[in-house]
């Protein structure tokens, strides 16, 4: 099973993981075979990348780190909590007044709930690694790329064995992170072509609208507020509002900007396609020591698949194989089996931790590529 953007998909593929809508009902079932009429149904959902197969017993083989129905739960709750700030910002300028202080949400209340949701499904499954990229319909992305930068935090503070009061912290923040981009000017966010200065600093300001709207609701703790104001900061002072740098920056903010940065990339956006998960976590280790912080780059590191099993990959020498296994300790160099060679005598596995002569050159969606 592998994932491909929607444009290389073929007819007679195999649908590997169900495509599901906005509500978490199944639009497509997995083991279903791709014709042009059904991926021209994909593509009028906003859906750029889909995981294919060609064998039907390899369907639904990676597993999510949180269950389908709790995913678009969640991300139900977040649209709730993002819709509802952005309802009561128009309140306040039609008044031109201020929302009172302390305002308790139950919005808020339903997210905290979905909080202890959220943390009771990855516990019972706390060593999982992250194997599958979600895939995420564009017009939904902010609210779905909210509820993943809050899985892959909380994968993150797990590792590193943050108390459940900073792991609740954590989802919270991480959840919250981007509300401020629903009160700024959307046409940057959705510019197919690159943003000049000036959209990028209209972008830049939705941290601090953001954090600025959350200082109204008490059910907000004040160390979590702090959190999404940091998110964007990074470690040499390059980042924004502030340009803090090192121990400036909260830890747990550190931990959501690794998370934020690689579901960001991994994501197919209007100005971009997808990243492949190693490209990905390539970018982010390269950035280790720089932006982000150095070991928990190395944690997160640990918890990702840079190649998932079923990918496929050409090597330095030629041949074309499909990812078996991984090694977590160095997750760039996996297990290939060999599905394509010029030679005839080639090996029918390569292990690329023990064979270092031999490298990934780049991902392949097909073995005649």
């Amino acid at each position: 099973m592998r994932r491909i953007p929607l444009t290389n998909a073929k007819t007679g593929e195999i649908i590997a993981q169900a495509i599901y809508d906005d509500q978490g009902r199944i639009l497509l079932k997995a083991g279903i075979t791709l014709t042009e009429r059904l991926i021209k149904k994909i593509e009028s959902q906003q859906i750029l990348s889909i995981y294919i197969t060609d064998h039907k017993d390899d369907i639904e083989t990676l597993t999510d780190i949180i269950s389908p129905q709790l995913r678009y739960e969640a991300i139900n709750k977040v649209k709730s909590v993002y819709d509802e700030f952005v309802s009561e910002e128009t309140e306040r300028n039609i008044k031109s007044g201020k929302v009172s202080m302390f305002k308790e949400n139950v919005h808020i209340t339903n997210l905290n709930k979905m909080v202890e949701d959220i943390l009771t499904e990855v516990f019972s499954n706390k060593n999982a690694l992250v194997e599958m990229v979600d895939i995420k319909k564009m017009d939904n992305y902010l609210y779905e790329h909210a509820v993943n930068t809050a899985v892959l935090s909380l994968l993150i503070g797990l590792e590193i064995h943050l108390n459940e009061n900073d792991l609740r912290r954590l989802i919270v923040a991480a959840l919250l992170m981007d509300v401020g981009n629903n009160l700024i000017d959307q046409t940057p966010l959705q510019k197919k072509g690159e943003i000049d200065n000036q959209e990028r600093h209209t972008i830049e300001t939705h941290v601090r609208k953001g954090f600025d709207f959350v200082r109204n609701y008490s059910d907000i703790p004040v160390n979590t507020r702090n959190l999404i104001l940091q998110h964007h900061e990074r470690i040499d002072g390059s980042g924004y509002p502030n340009g803090l740098k090192g121990d400036e920056i909260n830890m747990l903010a550190k931990i959501i900007a690794i998370a934020d940065t690689y579901d960001a990339l991994t994501s197919d956006r209007p100005f971009r396609p997808a990243y492949h998960p190693n490209e990905a976590l390539e970018k982010i280790m390269g950035d280790a020591g720089k932006l982000f912080d150095f070991s928990l780059v190395n944690v997160f590191a640990k918890r990702v698949l840079a190649y998932p099993v079923g990918t496929y990959v050409k090597l330095s020498n030629g041949d074309i194989g499909e990812i078996i296994a991984s090694n977590r300790d160095i997750p760039l160099r996996p297990v290939v089996e060999i599905l394509k060679s010029a030679n005839p005598d080639h090996p029918l596995t390569i292990d690329l931790k023990s064979e270092l002569s031999v490298v990934i050159e780049h991902v392949v969606y097909h073995i005649d590529e």
